[in-house]
């Protein structure tokens, strides 16, 4: 009998195409429910939207229709949209844009899963909650410019994404969720927020793209394996001086501690005695410490003065034929190789003019350790 009334219902949308009197909750890709999982269903164009006692909906499905961009509207018969259903846009191979009201508080779990030509995302600046895989396998999207809002971000939710570069991750997300951006091979670069206390497992394992990652000192926990495959990584710094890491403890010896990447290429930017350097000491990465090298003068700056007083350690040590002590070391061996000359004070005059003409793009600088790395 339910098995009929559905048949019935989908050949009424057919013929009228127009709106339906009930659907399924949530989305036709949901298993077969009672009757009181029946919700009212109205139709606007190539969606379908539930209608919950006429004071919320949400995004039930999109039909053969969608393609293109898609701008999902505040309300609906005057009623304010606040969610995309389970599976509304499973697997739908046409749209390229998706333009999402600020009304909407949820984009449910697998709501955009394997959108293959998927470009662009715009959040609404409401959203809260992005569920598990809800973008994975969306294989051309560029960007996840999540807003300040979101405060939830799922198992797997950019999984896959193999042309996404960018990602900003909302501003009161907690925890970064097992696998959010494994595989993302094209990602070369992460905002985490402060507002992040943990980082699950495998949360960017094989985003082989990925050079330099900071972790914010907000972040308690970082769950095993997390930058397993990364063969790019350069570095990741980590503000947090008691940031609990675990290490792979079930994987070999030669796996076991790619929580912070490969041991053999990656670096860790972290601060004396922290558990950042206490990992490395086990784990063979090179370790720098943060503070110090580069800011000779101390004063919380990387300028053309500390460039001037690392001249003068060097023509010190040059005419007097005596080796750097370890302080001037510390701060003045930029590049790490036993001496301090004139390459180190470039180091230092090159920092000083790339952070003079990045200064609006605070959340993309890097640090003056990392810069070194990549120059």
């Amino acid at each position: 009998m339910k098995i009929t009334k559905i048949v019935a219902a989908a050949m009424a949308l057919l013929i009228t195409g127009s709106s339906l009197s009930y659907i399924q909750k949530y989305s036709p890709n949901t298993a077969i429910a009672d009757s009181s999982d029946y919700v009212p269903l109205y139709v606007e164009g190539s969606l379908g939207f539930a209608i919950y006692d006429n004071k919320t909906a949400t995004v039930a499905y999109c039909n053969s229709k969608a393609s293109g961009k898609i701008v999902i509207p505040s309300k609906v018969k005057g009623i304010p949209v606040t969610g995309i259903d389970k599976k509304a846009f499973f697997d739908n191979d046409d749209i390229t844009t998706v333009v999402i009201p600020d009304t909407v508080k949820i984009i449910d779990s697998y709501a955009f899963e394997g959108c293959a030509n998927l470009e662009y995302v715009y959040f609404g600046n409401s959203l809260e909650t992005i569920g598990d895989y809800a973008f994975s396998r969306c294989l051309s999207l560029k960007e996840a410019n999540m807003p300040a809002s979101l405060k939830s971000l799922g198992t797997e939710s950019f999984s896959s994404c193999s042309r996404m570069k960018k990602a900003t991750i909302g501003g009161r997300v907690k925890r970064i969720e097992t696998a959010a951006f494994s595989g993302c091979d094209s990602l070369e670069s992460v905002y985490i927020p402060d507002s992040v206390q943990e980082i699950g497992t495998l949360a960017f394992w094989l985003c082989t793209s990925l050079k330099n990652i900071t972790i914010p000192q907000s972040v308690t926990l970082m769950e095993y394996a997390i930058f397993e495959d990364c063969p790019d990584l350069k570095s990741i710094k980590i503000m947090n001086p008691k940031c609990e890491i675990i290490p792979y403890i079930y994987a070999d010896s030669a796996w076991k501690y790619w929580t912070l990447g490969n041991p053999k290429k990656t670096t860790v930017i972290g601060y004396a005695n922290s558990t950042a350097e206490e990992f490395t000491n086990e784990s063979g990465h090179r370790f720098v410490e943060i503070g110090g090298l580069g800011d000779v003068n101390e004063d919380g700056l990387i300028n053309a003065i500390d460039a001037s007083d690392i001249l003068s350690v060097y023509a010190k040590t040059a005419t007097k034929k005596t080796k750097p002590t370890s302080d001037e070391l510390s701060y003045c061996d930029v590049n790490k190789d036993g001496s301090v000359n004139a390459v180190d004070a470039s180091y230092v005059l090159s920092y000083y003019a790339y952070t003079s003409t990045n200064k609006d793009k605070d959340n993309d600088k890097l640090d003056f350790v990392t810069y070194v790395m990549n120059t």
